[in-house]
């Protein structure tokens, strides 16, 4: 029964990206992106008030987020 569910949902998930896709990627390239952009502007909040130097990992993270949305 477990198997039957895993397969369907499967082939349901595909059939989905292949009728539509644009609005698939969208939903996914939402997920990295939305963290990315909280990270980024929590980033540039610490720099406008003074303290960036020590928050370069949410600049880094940031990024990595953001850019991995774009290839989505």
């Amino acid at each position: 029964m477990i198997q039957y569910l895993f397969r369907t949902t499967l082939s349901i998930a595909r059939l989905y990206v292949i009728y539509k896709p644009f609005k698939t990627f969208v939903y996914l390239s939402l997920i990295f992106f939305i963290p990315g952009f909280i990270l980024g502007a929590r980033f540039v909040l610490f720099f406008i008030y003074g303290q960036g130097q020590g928050h370069l990992q949410s600049l880094i993270a940031a990024a990595i987020l953001i850019i991995t949305s774009v290839i989505m």
